[in-house]
């Protein structure tokens, strides 16, 4: 069904008077009020103080309703001195940005000068609590780096420009909310004409989680939509389709369309990019040759596919599942689909979104080698004392009953190695140390770099302390029996080991490193090489 739509300019809100006389008036005609409001003939929404009422073509009295409308709306807002022309053109940016503002993607709008604005879902991605903080804060979203080592700021203006030069860019962006929390993402930027000038709109894919993209499937598909109808409309409505075209095939989310005879009708870009493909009657008529023969469980893709759609077609009930797609070269392409049945003039369509999860694995990869960056010690290749510092409270407060053991280990006389034999040497004797500790200990026992030539570990689930004294004195007798070679030398090297063992849950891991360090200190003043108690009961 056709629909004529009308956009009227709302007062500005701080003329409340003359912007409730209006409210009112539309409250009679549709005997509702809010933001949404509909009666059995037409509905309107306001957006950004923009009112837009929607009447069916069918209706017998949409001209004499609209013409009334307009004619009331005109006679009350000509109160305000400063009154504008009331229509709104499809091609303004206002119009633009309401759009924007209602997809649920993140989104965020440039001007060639300065970030201008963001939609709702981008709000909420961020948790910030208005459009001006996320302006205001945007640099703050992010690291000061990105995973590649460039600078975020300048990566970011520098992609802007590139989006403004050549229409469009794309890239993979590690944003950050402001308590910290990563969110890898991958940005597409696309270029919009507007007046004799361009905006750029950013799309944010937030690769966290598989669909994240698709939290809200019913507006996307009323905007899908309302983009096949706006092929019929008459030539009045051609710029608005045309924005709309441009907004569905710059959407960052792989999307097509199949009718009721199971046959595919339509998709946007982001589709044939997936693929590869030439264009998007390829992608429709190759869509079968996109998929395997078999699905790895052994059932026949075409079988799976015929009696899926028409399970939704019936039920309504929205499915997500994995899928191996394939390019038409025979490549494996992972997937992740999520199908929804929407309206479709007096009967329905199915949706199809699909997420690459090569991509997603791809990050992950990038996150898992930023993380050991971050948490490993780079001479020994344990962990170091940023990531002990971070995670051993969390296994003292779950591990008490039995309880938590610290263990505080130093070199004996290492900077005489140093002096003797060089720093490299005494690199390669800490790495080999670290080895040996290593082989001791349980996969359970977290052992990490503390300093220098400082180690500590920390034991869970000590039960009794004749364990923790035969492990302690193991680790000492095991480094004093090892001769680390140095050319034709070997170099033998001592430890000293200090020990706190938990004694009730109200003891914190700075009370057991401090209690540690005070027997290490113990250890040495008593002739090291040798393992001593925070309770100073030689061992």
């Amino acid at each position: 069904m056709l629909h004529i739509t009308c956009i009227f300019v709302l007062p500005h809100p701080g003329k409340f008077p003359v912007r409730n006389k209006i409210m009112a008036h539309i409250s009679h005609v549709f005997r509702n009020d809010g933001i949404i409001a509909r009666n059995a003939e037409a509905y309107f929404i306001i957006l950004k103080y923009r009112l837009i009422f929607v009447f069916p073509m069918s209706s017998s009295n949409h001209m004499q309703l609209a013409a009334s409308l307009a004619a009331d709306a005109s006679s009350i807002r000509n109160h305000r001195p400063d009154a504008q022309d009331s229509v709104l053109k499809a091609s303004s940016p206002e119009f633009l940005l309401c759009m924007i503002d209602s997809l649920p993607v993140s989104c965020h709008i440039w001007s060639r000068h300065q970030l201008i604005d963001c939609n709702q879902t981008t709000l909420q991605l961020f948790d910030m609590p208005s459009k001006q903080a996320f302006i205001d804060n945007f640099f703050e979203l992010s690291h000061s780096h990105q995973p590649n080592g460039s600078l975020s700021h300048e990566e970011a203006l520098k992609m802007v420009s590139k989006a403004f030069e050549t229409g469009s860019a794309r890239f993979e962006w590690m944003h950050k909310k402001l308590d910290g929390e990563l969110i890898p993402a991958e940005i597409i930027m696309t270029r919009i004409e507007y007046g004799d000038d361009y905006l750029v709109a950013a799309y944010l894919r937030d690769l966290r989680v598989l669909l994240n993209s698709l939290k809200d499937y019913d507006i996307i598909a009323s905007y899908v939509h309302n983009l096949m109808a706006s092929k019929e409309k008459e030539a009045q409505v051609q710029e608005e389709e045309r924005y709309r075209q441009i907004m569905f095939d710059s959407l960052p989310i792989c999307c097509n369309l199949w009718n009721r005879q199971l046959r595919n009708i339509d998709c946007n870009q982001e589709a044939v990019n997936l693929f590869g493909l030439s264009g998007k009657q390829e992608y429709i008529e190759r869509f079968l040759e996109l998929s395997p023969e078999y699905q790895p469980d052994g059932r026949l893709s075409q079988e799976i596919i015929t009696e899926t759609l028409a399970r939704i077609f019936d039920t309504g009930i929205e499915e997500r599942f994995e899928w191996m797609h394939q390019t038409l070269a025979g490549e494996p392409v992972p997937t992740e689909i999520a199908l929804v049945r929407i309206p479709y003039d007096s009967d329905y369509v199915i949706a199809g979104y699909t997420i690459d999860l090569r991509k997603i694995k791809h990050t992950v990869a990038k996150l898992n080698k930023m993380e050991q960056l971050a948490f490993t010690d780079t001479l020994t290749g344990i962990f170091n004392r940023r990531y002990f510092m971070e995670n051993a409270p969390k296994a003292i407060v779950q591990n008490y009953n039995p309880a938590t053991t610290i263990m505080m280990l130093d070199l004996d006389h290492f900077k005489s190695i140093n002096d003797t034999y060089g720093h490299m040497t005494g690199d390669h004797i800490l790495k080999d140390v670290a080895r040996v500790i290593q082989s001791v200990l349980r996969e359970s026992d977290l052992l990490a770099r503390y300093g220098g030539e400082e180690f500590i570990i920390m034991i869970n689930d000590t039960s009794n302390r004749e364990r923790v004294i035969r492990l302690a004195e193991r680790i000492c007798n095991r480094i004093r029996e090892t001769a680390f070679e140095f050319g034709d030398d070997l170099i033998n090297v001592t430890t000293s080991i200090g020990v706190a063992m938990q004694s009730d849950s109200s003891q914190t891991l700075e009370d057991l490193i401090e209690q540690a360090d005070h027997a290490l200190y113990q250890a040495k003043a008593n002739g090291r090489n040798r393992v001593e108690f925070a309770d100073m009961t030689q061992v």
